[in-house]
C-alpha cells in the first residue's frame, strides 16, 4: 500500500523486471526472519534460491539487493553476534554476487552494450552518481509531497501504538540518520548500472527500487519521530485523533487529484481507442476481400505505445501481420 502511493501506476508488463525484485526481497526478508526464529537449515536453501531468482530480473534490482544486504551484513558483524543472522545474510550476499556475475556475462547485455557505445569510466560514476542520487531524492520529495506526508503520518500513528526498540533519545536519532545515509547510498547504487552502461539517468521503471527505498526511509523516519515525541503527543488529548483525521484528508486529496487527472485524459484515450477500432475494422474488411498486403493510414505513436510503421519489416508490423494472418501490413504516411 505504501509503495503504491508513488509507483503503482508505472507497473506494467515492461516494468515487471524492476518490480519483481522488490516482491522477491520481501519474501527473502520473510524467510530470513523464519530462519532466525526457527533455525531450520532447509530455509537457507529457499533463501539462496529466492536470492538467485531476485538477482536475475534487472541490473538495477540486483545492485540494490546486493547493496542492502551487504549493509545489513556489515551491521550484524559489528553490532550483532548471532551466528544464524551472519550465516543467512552471508548466503544472501554471496548469491547476490553470483547473480550479478551472471547478469554481466549475459549475452543480451553484450548486445545492448554494442548499441549503447562505450561504457562510462569509474571516475564518471563517482562524479555523477552521488549528484544523481541527490537529484532523485529532491525530485521525489517535491513531486510526491502528499504521498510522502501520508507515509509519515501512517508511521507516526503506528509508532504511537508500539514500544520503541531503542533505549533513549540518542540511539533513536543515530538510527534515523544512519538509515537516511544508507538509503542514500542504496539509491546511488540503483542509479549506477544505467549511468555506467548507458551513460544515462535511469528511466522511471529503473528507479522503482530507489522509489521503494525512499518510501521505506520516510516510513522509518516517521516511526522514529513518533517514538521520540510519544509522551509529548499523549499530553495533548486530541492530537492523536487530529493526526488520523489529517491522514484521511491527505489520502482523500491525493485520490481525488489522481481521479481528476485520469478523467481529464479520458477524451484523448477515447479518441485513440476509436482510431484503433476503425483501423481494426478496416484490416478485417481488407482480409475479407482477399488482400494479403494491406495498406493502413498511419497513426502517431501515443504515450508508450509504438504504432505501425511504413517499413513492413519493422517488428510491430511483422507482429501485426502474423496476428491477422496476412503477408504484410504497412502504415501509409
Amino acid at each position: 500500500m505504501i509503495y503504491s502511493f508513488l509507483n503503482l501506476q508505472k507497473i506494467c508488463y515492461t516494468s515487471l523486471p524492476y518490480f519483481y525484485p522488490i516482491i522477491f526481497n520481501i519474501w527473502i526478508g520473510y524467510f530470513f526472519l523464519e530462519y532466525i526464529y526457527k533455525k531450520n537449515k532447509h530455509l537457507l536453501y529457499i533463501l539462496a534460491l529466492l536470492t538467485l531468482l531476485a538477482s536475475g530480473f534487472s541490473e538495477a534490482g540486483a545492485v540494490v539487493q546486493f547493496s542492502f544486504w551487504t549493509f545489513l551484513f556489515s551491521f550484524f558483524i559489528f553490532r550483532e553476534k548471532n551466528k544464524n543472522m551472519l550465516l543467512a545474510t552471508a548466503i544472501i550476499v554471496a548469491v547476490s554476487i553470483i547473480g550479478l556475475v551472471i547478469l554481466v556475462l549475459c549475452p543480451n547485455n553484450y548486445e545492448r552494450q554494442l548499441n549503447a557505445g562505450l561504457p562510462n569510466n569509474i571516475n564518471k560514476l563517482f562524479e555523477f552518481g552521488p549528484v544523481f542520487g541527490l537529484n532523485f531524492i529532491e525530485y521525489s520529495i517535491r513531486g510526491y509531497s502528499i504521498p510522502i506526508l501520508a507515509v509519515l503520518l501512517i508511521a507516526i500513528l503506528i509508532s504511537l501504538q508500539t514500544e520503541t526498540p531503542f533505549i533513549g533519545f540518542k540511539e533513536t536519532i543515530i538510527f534515523g540518520f544512519v538509515t537516511i545515509f544508507i538509503s542514500y547510498l542504496i539509491i546511488v547504487a540503483n542509479i549506477l548500472p544505467s549511468l555506467y552502461a548507458l551513460r544515462a539517468y535511469p528511466d522511471a521503471r529503473g528507479l522503482m527500487p530507489a522509489t521503494f527505498i525512499i518510501i521505506v526511509t520516510f516510513f522509518i523516519i516517521g516511526l522514529c519521530v513518533g517514538w521520540l515525541f510519544r509522551e509529548k503527543i499523549y499530553r495533548f488529548e486530541y492530537l492523536s485523533d487530529a493526526l488520523q483525521i489529517l491522514l484521511i484528508l491527505i489520502l482523500a486529496i491525493y485520490f481525488v487529484h489522481a481521479g481528476i487527472k485520469v478523467f481529464s485524459e479520458y477524451p484523448e484515450y477515447h479518441e485513440r481507442a476509436s482510431l484503433w477500432d476503425t483501423r481494426h475494422a478496416y484490416i478485417l474488411e481488407k482480409i475479407k476481400q482477399g488482400e494479403k498486403e494491406i495498406l493502413v493510414p498511419a497513426i502517431d505513436s501515443f504515450y508508450l505505445t509504438i504504432e505501425l510503421q511504413p517499413e513492413p519489416d519493422y517488428w510491430v508490423n511483422r507482429c501485426a501481420a502474423l496476428w491477422y494472418g496476412v503477408d504484410q501490413i504497412i502504415a501509409d504516411e
